[in-house]
């Protein structure tokens, strides 16, 4: 039998225009590239349009045997981007420790690191992966989690450190 043919909804940016790819990152590559798990982007495309049922995060062999043609709603479909980082969270906070360590080598070992080449401790970053695991969105947000950890003298952002100070003159001064 010759396979079924349809179309899933037009996809629309934060304005509700259509996607452009003059205007919008579309290319699945960027998204690879900026540190997008390829699980979590094939889970968030799924949703666009049609829903699982009550749970959004769901692996690719459940999503499968679950979609309906039918069930694909009409209406244009908003791609958020907070959404899919949050998507993208989500599954890296289920890799493995050594899963992670692995899937951030691109972005703490690269040419485009902040660090010297031989600046990297592979033992530092071990210990301080799983702490950094469960706050990422995007793999390449994993440098400014651990730079402190292989730069000479770490980067000091001032006006965080002036809001911080402000906080404390703030508590200090109620007591």
């Amino acid at each position: 039998a010759p396979p079924m043919w349809a179309h899933v909804p037009v996809l629309v940016n934060e304005q509700r225009k259509k996607l452009s790819k003059r205007r919008d990152k579309v290319a699945l590559e960027q998204y690879r590239h900026e540190g997008y798990l390829a699980e979590a982007m094939v889970n968030y495309l799924m949703t666009l349009g049609w829903s699982p049922g009550d749970e959004e995060i769901v692996p690719w062999s459940a999503i499968e045997p679950a979609f309906r043609l039918e069930d694909v709603n009409k209406l244009p479909a908003y791609f958020d981007l907070k959404k899919v980082a949050a998507f993208n969270g989500e599954y890296i906070r289920a890799l493995s420790t050594a899963e992670f360590i692995d899937a951030c080598q691109p972005w703490v070992t690269g040419p485009n690191t902040p660090w010297a080449a031989d600046d990297y401790d592979a033992a530092a970053f071990a210990a301080v992966a799983p702490l950094a695991q469960t706050r990422i969105g995007i793999l390449s947000e994993i440098v400014e989690y651990v730079d402190f950890l292989f730069l000479p003298t770490p980067t000091v952002d001032q006006a965080a450190w002036d809001k911080a100070q402000r906080i404390v003159e703030t508590i200090a001064s109620r007591r």
